[in-house]
C-alpha cells in the first residue's frame, strides 16, 4: 500500500517502493500493488510497474476529496496529523477494505505512516516502513517556516510523533531507513519492533561508463551540481545555502564555476536563480545525465531526514560528493576518503575548491566512492534484511 505510485522515479520514497517490490518479485512474492494518486498515471509508467504485479489497483485521490479530508479532521477534532488526514478518504477506505475482502493477502506492507490508518483495524500480519522519521521532520520545518506558521508546523510535529509511537504498536513490525532516523524516534531505543533496512543503488544502472564518448572520455559541462526533487523543502532550502551562501565564497576565487541544478517541480525561486554560469534543468528523464555532465556533487542538507539517494547515485557514478556530517551519518562512508564534509558556507567552499584544484583528488575520491557504494549499498542486499524479517517474525509463525 502507497500514498504515491511507484512510478517515475523522481522521489526517494518512489525509488524505495519500486526496487524493494523488483527484489521481492525476484524472490517470488506475489505483489497486489495498492496506490493513491493525485496524478494521472501513465500507461507507459503502469506497464513498468505491472512487470512486478500480480494485480495493480490505482486509487485517484481528488483535490476535493483532499479539501473534505482535512476539512473533517479539523471538525473532528484534529484526530490525526494533518499529512495522515490528507490521505485518508472514506470512499478509498471503502475501496480498499473490498480488495483486502476479495484478494485475502498473506500480508500488508504499508509505505509510510501516512497510509496506516487505513489498516489500523484489519486482523492480518502487517508491516509498515516508515522510511523516515517525520515526526522529528516536520519539528526541524518549525526552524525555517515563516513566523506566523511555525506554531503550525510545532503542533503537526508533536501529532505526527505521537500518531507514529501510536501506529507502530499496531503493526507486527516496522521499518525505516537508518540508525539515525530510528534514533528520532523517541521511544525506539527499547523498541525492538523497529528494524533498519537501508537504501540502495543500483550499480550497474548508475555507471559513468555509460556515458563515455569515442574518446574514452566523460565532458564535463558544469563544475557543481544539485539533485534532488526541487519542490521539496529541504531541498529548496539547500539549494538557497547553496547559491547565495557558498557559491560567492567559491567564485572570489573561481569566478567562472558552473553550477547545474536538476530534478522535479523547481519551485519559482529555483528558477530565479538561473543566469549565464547557473543552469536549471528541472525533470530529467535519465537522472544520470545530470552527474555525469558534472565535476562534484555538492548537498548542503542541514535539515534533511532520511538517507539521501542522490549522495548514493553520485558515488555510484564516480562522482566526488561534497555534504554535511548529518546526511553522512545515514550513509556511513569515510570523511577524506570516500567523501568530503562541511558544515559551514566557508568549510564548503573550501572542499569545493580543493577538489576543482586537485584533479588527483577528484579521481581519488569519485573512486573510493563508488568502491564504498558497491561494498555496502546493493537493493538486493537491502531488500533481502526485511525479506529475512518476513522469514523470522511473520511467515513462520503462519499455520501450514
Amino acid at each position: 500500500m502507497t500514498s504515491r505510485f511507484p512510478y517515475p522515479l523522481e522521489k526517494g520514497d518512489k525509488l524505495r517502493i519500486y526496487y524493494q517490490m523488483r527484489e521481492l518479485h525476484r524472490a517470488g512474492y506475489e505483489i497486489y500493488l495498492v496506490s493513491l494518486t493525485e496524478e494521472t498515471v501513465k500507461e507507459i509508467d503502469y506497464q513498468v510497474v505491472k512487470a512486478f504485479c500480480k494485480k495493480i489497483f490505482v486509487l485517484p485521490l481528488s483535490r476535493f476529496s483532499i479539501f473534505l479530508n482535512i476539512m473533517g479532521n479539523i471538525l473532528r477534532g484534529v484526530k490525526r496529523p494533518f499529512q495522515v488526514a490528507y490521505f485518508y478518504h472514506l470512499s478509498i477506505q471503502n475501496a480498499i477494505d473490498t480488495i483486502i475482502e476479495t484478494e485475502k493477502p498473506d500480508l500488508i506492507h504499508c509505505h509510510l505512516a501516512r497510509m496506516s490508518a487505513y489498516i489500523e483495524h484489519v486482523n492480518l500480519p502487517k508491516t509498515l516502513d516508515f522510511m523516515d522519521a517525520f515526526g522529528a521532520g516536520t519539528m526541524r520545518r518549525c526552524d525555517i517556516s515563516p513566523f506566523y506558521m511555525r506554531p503550525f508546523w510545532r503542533f503537526e510535529a508533536r501529532l505526527m510523533q505521537h500518531y507514529e509511537q501510536y501506529v507502530a504498536s499496531n503493526f507486527d513490525f516496522s521499518t525505516i531507513i537508518s540508525e539515525q532516523d530510528k534514533l528520532r524516534l523517541s521511544w525506539t531505543p527499547t523498541d525492538t519492533k523497529v528494524h533498519v533496512i537501508p537504501n540502495g543503488v543500483d550499480v550497474d544502472f548508475f555507471d559513468i561508463s555509460d556515458f563515455k564518448n569515442q574518446n574514452n572520455t566523460i565532458e564535463k559541462k558544469y563544475d557543481i551540481c544539485f539533485v534532488g526533487n526541487l519542490g521539496y523543502y529541504s531541498n529548496v532550502e539547500a539549494v538557497r545555502f547553496l547559491i547565495k551562501k557558498i557559491m560567492p565564497l567559491v567564485k572570489a576565487h573561481k569566478p567562472e564555476v558552473t553550477v547545474l541544478l536538476a530534478g522535479a517541480r523547481p519551485t519559482s525561486e529555483i528558477w530565479s536563480f538561473e543566469n549565464e554560469h547557473i543552469k536549471v534543468i528541472g525533470w530529467l528523464d535519465d537522472i544520470r545525465e545530470a552527474y555525469a555532465q558534472s565535476r562534484i556533487l555538492v548537498a548542503p542538507l542541514m535539515h534533511g531526514i532520511g538517507q539521501q539517494n542522490k549522495i548514493l547515485e553520485a558515488m555510484a557514478m564516480n562522482v566526488p560528493v561534497v555534504t554535511t556530517p548529518r546526511v553522512n551519518n545515514a550513509v556511513g562512508s569515510t570523511s577524506e576518503k570516500d567523501i568530503l564534509l562541511a558544515d559551514t558556507e566557508g568549510d564548503f567552499a573550501e572542499q569545493i575548491l580543493r577538489l576543482l584544484q586537485n584533479i588527483d583528488l577528484q579521481n581519488v575520491i569519485s573512486k573510493n566512492g563508488r568502491i564504498f557504494v558497491q561494498e555496502n549499498y546493493s537493493w538486493h542486499a537491502a531488500t533481502q534484511l526485511f525479506i529475512g524479517l518476513l522469514n523470522e517474525k511473520i511467515i513462520e509463525k503462519q499455520p501450514n
